[in-house]
């Protein structure tokens, strides 16, 4: 008798691992989290005490939206400064991050927190010198001298370290030019005597000490008395459009030279003064009056004219309007747009059907039937003269009776293989409805809304309904349908020890139903039709069978293969529950576990993957996977005189 039932056990097992992974409904083998890496760097490095740094990098293995933090060390530890996420799917990301308010070197890293499937990941340090900003001053004995006379330049610096070397520059042209230097006593302070032969712009340059950064003073002029000086003649200038290209160019009477702004004045953003030829050209990108002084020195003599300017740019048109009237469905509308500017033409995009605007007028006017709401409206004026436009965005209300589709967007699930019916509902005008987009077997009726039919296949599917009323209305709706259907959710089941009480209850989605087993169970187990499988097991081994739930509404079955092992009390355990995937050419390695350890370990029933074996005494699967595949296999483990039995995959996926 016992020979007999070991053969049928033994029996049920091949046929179970042939059957495989499908029928045995097993979950894959948890996956051990993946190394990544993180580049960062940063701009500047060297910046004010409480100014933006621009970190960027690229963290791999990473999909878009991954985690990551911009660390401090501060101490021993890290603290973190800034955080964002990837922006792209090859990792790439960019922080900014606001430098402490106290001077010093910072050490900075880059930094991604492990997930439950990849690593923890941090970047080489990079270090950021946070500089206090330093102020510095300049004036002069005289600023008014005669040709030849000397005049004293000084000023302080703050914050400051005594016996540092500041540099007094003069301006030649556009550029810069050291003339000497000064050392700032124990106050800060410094003074140095030059003797400028034209009028000449001085500045005080100094370096940067320790932790305090560098800087230029303001600058300061001193006029120098000569005779002849050169003539601006130009007396005004013509004015200019924002947005369009200008052009003027400066006259004066006198030999050659070089034209310039004077110290402290600036031309409109987008404009500049050519230096040898005195035109003032670009594309102003602002708008209004600005007055400036205007220099041109002889290059033969050195002596320099100026002349202050006026320059009027006139603004882009605007448009004046601040709010349109709302409008009413199916009631005459007529509202004009105001504007500043030169003649011009209107358009606008975003209006509601029915309505229109006046090229010329910019009045918007028409009859529209479209849904109660806001709607953006933008409109946009063109001078005909200058090209320039300008748009404006409105918010134009249309109110009345409004036109909705009611029903909730999550529908009532439908159950595959049963009868599905849902009516749609709405406010609104009379009208019809339509199905934009429905699941395949089912159909709307126009006039009721009604949405009816028989789902066959169970998943999410999106519902489009449209209903438009007879006066032209039309609104539309997304809706979700879920089709389910019976699951049993139960996956794994646990062992079952000889001579004490065994009970699973298996649990499933779906309607109301019946359940039942068929295959083999020890002796001393039943299971009944609620799906309770219990009892005290008699019998040892490996039994396998299968168990299916019917809904009674329906009649569709859902169907799961199991295996329950029954081992005698003081068995040895088999502790490892699943096996990581392999991959072709790559060295694997895993060791099955026991409990207690020192018993020997064979295959006895299927195979390993090819390339790789089995070690009898440390229970260790090593080797080289060579094909992809899905080895179903049972292991034996063998204490002394007793053994025990597990059932396991180990998947070779294909090379990508």
């Amino acid at each position: 008798m016992i020979t007999a039932h070991r053969t049928r056990i033994a029996s049920t097992i091949s046929a179970l691992v042939v059957v495989g992974l499908t029928l045995f409904g097993l979950a894959g083998p948890a996956q051990a989290a993946t190394a990544r890496t993180i580049s960062a760097t940063a701009t500047p490095t060297t910046a004010s005490i409480g100014q933006q740094v621009t970190f960027s990098g690229v963290l791999n293995r990473s999909p878009k939206g991954a985690a990551v933090r911009v660390q401090r060390q501060s101490g021993t530890s890290w603290v973190t400064a800034a955080t964002t996420t990837t922006t792209t799917t090859t990792g790439a990301y960019t922080v900014k991050v606001t430098l402490p308010t106290n001077a010093a070197a910072y050490t900075y890293r880059a930094f991604a927190p492990a997930t439950s499937t990849l690593a923890a990941a941090s970047s080489a340090t990079i270090t950021i010198t946070a500089l206090r900003p330093t102020k510095a001053s300049i004036g002069a004995s005289r600023t008014a001298i005669n040709a030849g006379e000397t005049t004293t330049l000084g000023g302080g610096v703050s914050p400051f370290v005594a016996g540092t070397t500041v540099t007094v520059q003069r301006l030649d042209g556009s550029t810069w030019v050291n003339v000497g230097t000064a050392t700032l006593s124990s106050s800060g302070g410094y003074a140095r005597n030059v003797t400028p032969t034209a009028t000449t712009t001085y500045r005080t340059a100094v370096p940067r000490t320790g932790f305090n950064a560098s800087t230029v003073s303001p600058s300061v002029t001193i006029q120098v008395s000569l005779a002849s000086a050169p003539t601006i003649t130009t007396t005004s200038l013509p004015d200019g459009d924002q947005d369009l290209p200008y052009s003027a160019t400066l006259t004066k009477a006198g030999g050659a030279g070089t034209w310039a702004l004077a110290p402290g004045s600036v031309l409109k953003a987008g404009l500049s003064l050519d230096p040898s030829t005195g035109v003032i050209s670009g594309t102003p990108t602002g708008s209004g009056t600005s007055t400036f002084t205007v220099t041109f020195t002889e290059t033969a003599t050195g002596l320099a004219g100026s002349k202050a300017l006026t320059l009027v740019i006139s603004p882009r048109p605007a448009i004046t309007t601040t709010t349109l009237p709302d409008a009413i469905r199916g009631a005459a509308y007529s509202t004009t747009l105001a504007k500043t500017g030169k003649a011009g033409t209107w358009s606008a995009q975003g209006l509601p059907a029915g309505l229109g605007i006046n090229a010329t007028t910019g009045e918007i006017s028409g009859t529209t039937y479209v849904a109660v709401g806001d709607y953006g409206v933008y409109p946009v004026f063109t001078e005909t003269s200058t090209g320039r436009a300008v748009l404006k965005a409105f918010a134009l209300h249309v109110g009345g009776t409004p036109l909705a589709i009611t029903t909730d967007a999550a529908l009532p699930d439908g159950h595959r293989g049963g009868d599905y019916t849902v009516t749609f509902t709405k406010v609104g005008a009379a009208g019809t409805w339509s199905a934009i987009q429905v699941p395949e077997g089912f159909t709307l009726d126009p006039t009721t809304g009604t949405l009816t039919g028989t789902p066959t296949v169970a998943g999410l599917y999106a519902v489009y309904i449209g209903f438009t009323e007879t006066d032209g209305g039309f609104v539309y709706k997304a809706f979700s349908l879920r089709v389910v259907e019976p699951k049993i959710t139960t996956t794994t089941i646990p062992d079952g020890v000889t001579g004490s009480a065994y009970s699973v209850q298996f649990a499933k989605t779906g309607l109301d139903g019946i359940w039942e087993l068929g295959g083999f169970l020890p002796e001393g187990l039943g299971f009944t039709p609620e799906g309770l499988l219990s009892g005290t097991p008699t019998e040892t081994g490996d039994f396998g069978f299968a168990v299916t739930f019917t809904e009674d509404e329906t009649g569709v079955v859902a169907k799961r293969y199991f295996l329950l092992h029954v081992q005698a009390p003081g068995s040895p355990t088999i502790t490892t529950a699943s096996l990581p995937n392999g991959a072709i050419g790559t060295a694997y390695s895993a060791t099955l576990a026991a409990n207690p350890t020192g018993g020997t370990w064979a295959v006895t029933t299927g195979s390993l993957p090819v390339g790789l074996s089995l070690n009898p005494t440390t229970g260790a699967i090593t080797g080289t996977p060579v094909v992809a595949e899905n080895a179903q296999f049972i292991v034996t483990y063998t204490q002394g005189s007793t053994q025990n039995t597990k059932y396991l995959t180990l998947t070779v996926p294909p090379a990508t």
